[in-house]
């Protein structure tokens, strides 16, 4: 070394030695240091920069200026004592040893100076030093300042030169694995920006140096394997480098099994996968970059005992790994880390791929939307402008897609963030739709139950929570109280629409905590211990969670808590505190049909003012076969259904009595079930609607062939008004309640839909793609129940998943933001249907679904939709391919390709095709960017038409110069004439035209099904409570026999055959 470089050494070990914390330690000192520290004091170290810097021979060169400095040698000697002092700089301890704080504050400053000239005259070994990404890597890094932070950190608490230490003084090779993941991971990254990911290689960089830092806080005799995540976490969060500890805290290879992760974690992951410690001959600890499947076998060959269980999730998660290695590979990423990165691989074709082919490209496609979406929330700017579009939608469809987001991606949320998202939930509290504020509560307990989420890493025993950090239990009592409690500034209304929710909140919450529910259970109870106290809202809302809880959470002291609480209510005022108290005594008394103490209970409840509740009652107390009801009390049951100022609660009651009633062998069933199909449609209470509805579908079984068809005709009523009112809660029971139906009558109501799905109206198509999915989903229970030879029912089935790609393709973006949400939710997502039928789902929509995948998003709220879906579809491929034998996909077809011949494409060029394809080829046409009449058509369009080889009218349109809407007197469904006359009056159609034919000259009246809207009960259904629907009824079909007069009118034929 020149003596230039000796001099700026010795002033570099002159300022490390002026700064905390070696100041702190040398007070009082300063003169000895500058006598230490003389001119050429790094001269007598030259010898050691020939080769690595070996810390017991830096120590042996200032041995006695440690001794003048600080006294004799520790017990322990110089590099133990130093290596401990620099752990304890870490993580202090309340009883560290500081005696020698002095000496070892110097000697690391000086071994800081002599690493740093070994960094620069030494070539980069990534065996044994971090090369950190350039600044001008970092400008648009939103983690730059906290990398920059850490690596000031990274000096003044001497972890470098720690590590470098415990080389020397411990059997392990800490520094070894960090310096080889560090690797890694930035060279991938860097790899990944130029092929057009976008990363943030300051947080890919920080949390890789610091992902085991932990492993330095831990004591002996703990697990270190175990523990190091938790210190990690806590080194990174003392010192507020959240977003970079986040990363380098959750780098397990469990943390995999969460289904949303950035490309910084996964990176992260990856990369310590990889990077690997095995022993040689004589024992010793070898550090080694291995490939991925060789890292594989090394962690499954370290273990001691693997069952099927542990060997099924690592190979989920070897599987999520090398998924990711191959997306990495298509984006020109040399795996091997030899430098021979590539320009991104040119994608084929989706028509052109095999089927092997398309489902690898959408195995890349899924992770690569996966990283795209964590890209676009993971930053807390990102995540606050998510959270302001969300409060600022108005449609609940849409508003329900914002929610998927938060839920499907809640478990990987920052804690400030879930604190930010709890706040944004609690407000939706107060939505007018019902749903949401359901779907709001839930999501509350849910991110609650896994605030403290991820691989459940292992605490110390001794550990405490830091204060000023908001645990779970903070969080759970806090909006425990505003929920019961709300703000006495709000409306009433929405005070009640709060407090409602409690009971979704405390379900979804205990249902996602197994095993910690005494700890959130403990301050919910402490609500029940003072009934005399409560107003009346609250204490009924009280009731009513207590009756909904689950059957572990109600030990036996809880259970005559719960029944102190209903005696203390039962004698109130307000009759829906009675009602509730009945109907939690009735749950405790069904717990334990032997005590007399619930029905003593229930003797003093007054039921004045509710003949409902004495009936419940009696019911109670009777117990065995119901008695039969009179013909008055189930008129009077009915109208009290249908008046808004009947609270729900006395509804529920007489839906269960309903119920219990049309059980019997004389009860009318139909009477009772076209009334609870009209509470479905029309009731004010979305919980009212659940219970019909529930109810409904229970009576199913006892209903006739006829009667059955006659309620789904009514629900689908409901669908075709196309108000979302009406049919927003229709779905769910219709299309479980369809599959009671005979195939005949089935086949009609598929019919119907498949009309619904062509309407002008998104909310009628998206409400027809909802029962479509449920019908789907539940689909195996129909072949119990209506034997069919298998080509029917699988042709059936092939139908509903047809119709369902049929609005994916659609060019209307709100039924395709629907039939998205279907496919994810109902179809890849369900936990109901078979993995036989989702794989036959899978291989008719492989190349379709791919295909989603490449058109453009025309909004963000399109990408989450398909962010929902993608997400559930990888994990369906994930698990199809590792635990269920994999695809089982026919050898390619041989082609038959038509360049332009075909074009424009007729229906007898269709009959060709087809007779070429049974022959066993597969088509491909070619189709000429001037097709259809010349027109020159936007890309994004003709592609959407030519790959998903669907389209519907108003896609086609589009290409037309007419519109001719035929219409066949006798055959087409009356109802459709007013949507046929909004689509000539709103111009949905280049220059729309009718053609009647087919008509008789007569003129016919009556309803497509043959079915009156009255039911001749004597009393009115219209959802404002005071109309006969009956009449309202004859005037639309009035008018819509006079809409075909006018169309006869206008085409002259009201005097001709």
């Amino acid at each position: 070394m020149t003596r230039k470089r000796i001099r700026q050494m010795n002033a570099a070990l002159l300022r490390r030695l002026s700064r905390r914390p070696a100041a702190e330690y040398l007070a009082g000192r300063e003169d000895l240091v500058q006598q230490l520290v003389g001119e050429g004091y790094f001269q007598r170290f030259v010898p050691l920069m020939a080769d690595r810097v070996s810390c017991a021979g830096a120590l042996d060169l200032c041995r006695e200026d440690l001794e003048r400095l600080d006294g004799p040698e520790p017990r322990e000697g110089w590099l133990p004592y130093c290596y401990g002092f620099a752990r304890r700089l870490l993580f202090p301890e309340k009883h560290g040893d500081r005696s020698h704080g002095a000496g070892a504050v110097f000697f690391l400053s000086v071994l800081q100076v002599l690493l740093d000239a070994e960094r620069e005259l030494r070539d980069y070994d990534p065996a044994w030093d971090f090369a950190p990404p350039a600044p001008e890597e970092l400008t648009d890094c939103p983690a730059a300042a906290q990398f920059g932070q850490m690596l000031r950190l990274w000096k003044r608490e001497y972890v470098y030169e720690m590590m470098r230490l415990g080389l020397e003084v411990t059997p392990y090779r800490t520094l070894e694995h960090i310096v080889g993941v560090h690797h890694v991971a930035v060279t991938a990254g860097r790899a990944l920006r130029r092929g057009g990911v976008p990363l943030d290689l300051a947080l890919v960089s920080g949390s890789a140096i610091g992902h085991d830092i932990g492993k330095f806080g831990c004591h002996p005799g703990e697990r270190v394997p175990y523990l190091h995540y938790y210190y990690t976490d806590q080194w990174f969060r003392r010192r507020r480098m959240t977003d970079i500890g986040h990363v380098a805290a959750n780098h397990s290879v469990w943390d995999l099994e969460l289904d949303y992760l950035s490309v910084e974690s996964l990176l992260l992951i990856y990369a310590d996968f990889r990077v690997k410690q095995t022993r040689d001959d004589q024992g010793r600890e070898v550090t080694k970059i291995f490939s991925l499947a060789e890292a594989f076998d090394v962690i499954l060959s370290k273990l001691d005992v693997v069952d099927q269980a542990k060997r099924r999730r690592y190979e989920l998660v070897y599987a999520r790994l090398y998924d990711f290695e191959q997306f990495m590979v298509s984006r020109g990423v040399d795996v091997t880390l030899e430098g021979r990165d590539t320009p991104p691989l040119p994608e084929k074709h989706t028509a052109l791929m095999t089927d092997r082919e398309a489902l690898t490209a959408l195995t890349l496609q899924c992770v690569g939307h996966n990283i795209d979406l964590m890209h676009r929330l993971t930053g807390q700017r990102s995540f606050a402008s998510l959270l302001e579009q969300a409060r600022g939608e108005t449609n609940w469809r849409r508003l329900r897609a914002y929610l998927g987001v938060f839920e499907s991606y809640s478990l990987y949320l920052h804690i400030p963030q879930k604190v930010q998202t709890l706040a944004f939930l609690y407000e939706l509290l107060m939505h007018r739709e019902g749903d949401i504020r359901r779907q709001a509560a839930a999501l509350m307990g849910e991110i609650i139950a896994g605030f403290h989420a991820g691989y459940a890493k292992e605490r110390p025993a001794d550990s405490r929570s830091d204060a000023g950090v908001p645990t779970d239990l903070d969080q759970w009592k806090l909006y425990l109280q505003k929920i019961i409690y709300p703000d006495h500034k709000l409306m009433p209304q929405h005070r009640r629409w709060i407090r409602y929710t409690l009971k979704f909140a405390v379900g979804s919450l205990l249902q996602r905590c197994p095993g910690r529910e005494e700890r959130f259970l403990a301050p919910f109870f402490a609500y029940y211990r003072h009934p005399d106290q409560l107003e009346d809202d609250v204490a009924f809302q009280l009731l009513d969670t207590a009756a909904g809880l689950p059957l572990p959470a109600l030990t036996r002291s809880r259970q005559e808590l719960l029944l102190r609480f209903a005696q203390g209510l039962c004698q109130r005022e307000d009759i829906t505190v009675r009602a509730g108290s009945m109907l939690l005594v009735d749950r405790l008394h069904r717990l334990d049909p032997g005590s007399r103490r619930p029905l003593r209970i229930l003797q003093r409840i007054d039921c004045r003012g509710s003949a409902s509740l004495e009936l419940l009652r009696c019911r109670i107390m009777e117990g065995g076969v119901p008695e039969p009801l009179p013909e008055q009390v189930i008129s009077d049951i009915f109208l009290d259904n249908l008046k808004t100022a009947t609270p729900w609660i006395l509804k529920q009651v007489n839906i269960r009595l309903l119920e219990d009633y049309a059980a019997r062998e004389d009860g009318p069933v139909l009477h009772i079930a076209t009334h609870l199909s009209n509470l479905i449609k029309v009731s004010d209470r979305v919980t009212v609607r659940h219970s019909a509805g529930n109810a409904l579908l229970a009576l199913a079984p006892r209903l006739t062939v006829d009667q059955r068809n006659e309620v789904s005709v009514e629900l689908s009523r409901g669908l075709e008004l196309g108000q979302q009112e009406f049919a927003k809660y229709i779905p769910d029971y219709l299309g479980r309640f369809a599959l009671w139906l005979p195939p005949a009558q089935l086949e009609e109501l598929l019919a119907d839909l498949s009309q619904t799905l062509n309407a002008a109206s998104v909310r009628m198509v998206a409400s027809a793609l909802d029962t479509v999915g449920v019908i789907y989903e539940e689909y195996d229970t129909y072949r119990a129940r209506f034997p069919e030879e298998p080509e029917a029912y699988r042709s059936r089935r092939e139908r509903l998943l047809g119709m369902l790609m049929k609005r994916l393709a659609g060019s209307d973006g709100g039924a395709r933001q629907e039939a998205m949400f279907v496919l994810g939710r109902r179809v890849f997502g369900s936990g109901s249907l078979g993995e036989h039928e989702k794989r036959q789902a899978f291989l008719l929509t492989e190349q379709k679904l791919l295909e989603t995948c490449y058109e453009e998003a025309e909004d963000a709220l399109t990408f989450y939709y398909r962010a929902s879906m993608l997400g559930r579809v990888y994990r369906f491929m994930t698990e199809q391919r590792l635990f269920h034998g994999g695809f089982p996909f026919e050898e390619p077809r041989p082609i038959a390709f038509f360049p332009g011949t075909f074009d424009p494409f007729t229906l007898s060029h269709k009959g060709i095709v087809r007779a070429i394809r049974d022959q066993g080829f597969e088509v491909l046409l070619a189709i000429d960017e001037f097709s259809w009449s010349k027109k020159t058509q936007p890309y994004r369009l003709r592609r959407r038409i030519a790959a998903m080889a669907v389209a519907d009218a108003l896609i086609t349109d589009r290409l037309a110069d007419l519109t001719i809407y035929v219409i066949r007197e006798g055959l087409l469904d009356r109802r459709q004439l007013p949507d046929i006359e909004k689509l000539y009056r709103e111009k949905k159609f280049h220059n729309m035209s009718i053609v009647l034919n087919g008509s008789t000259g007569g003129a016919r009246r009556g309803y497509g099904y043959g079915y009156g809207y009255g039911y001749g009960y004597g009393y009115g259904y219209g959802y404002g409570y005071g109309e006969d629907e009956s009449q309202k009824s004859s005037a639309v079909i009035d008018s819509r026999y006079n809409l075909t007069q006018r169309l006869k009118d206008f085409l002259g034929l009201n005097d001709k055959k």
